[in-house]
């Protein structure tokens, strides 16, 4: 066979199904013929659709679950003193306070003993599982 006659056998093979499946799907001529006429989903989209509505509703009935929660957790902890660590660079080194009462923001002057500290950011704790905020402190230049 030459060159030539290999692409008419190739478009004689084509599914007259997938033809017929893009001429549906193809938009129309006339862009203005879209505006007019109505707007009907695919069998295979409704039932799709159908098929995700039980899994978005599950999905949305978990996260007001997940929201209920931590909103009781918040009004739980509210007003209550919370324990905290401090960590603080001192030219011996390094020196983790553990302290009650809510932690400072950061931001925040920091007294102990006779010295002035900056609270300047949060951390994770330094010890291993400890739930609690750890707040790094700077020497107040002030």
């Amino acid at each position: 066979m030459s060159g030539g006659h290999r692409p008419v056998l190739d478009k004689a093979r084509i599914d007259p199904g997938l033809i017929a499946s893009l001429r549906e799907r193809s938009r129309p001529l006339r862009p203005e013929a879209s505006l007019t006429q109505l707007f009907t989903p695919l069998d295979e989209e409704v039932e799709a659709e159908e098929r995700l509505q039980p899994l978005i509703a599950d999905l949305i009935m978990r996260l007001e679950l997940v929201e209920e929660r931590l909103r009781h957790l918040e009004n739980s902890h509210a007003g209550k003193e919370v324990a905290h660590t401090l960590f603080l660079s001192r030219a011996t080194g390094y020196t983790i306070i553990e302290r009650d009462g809510p932690p400072p923001r950061p931001g925040d002057d920091v007294q102990l003993d006779d010295d002035a500290y900056r609270a300047r950011r949060y951390r994770h704790s330094p010890f291993p599982a400890d739930p609690r905020p750890c707040i790094i402190l700077e020497p107040d230049a002030t």
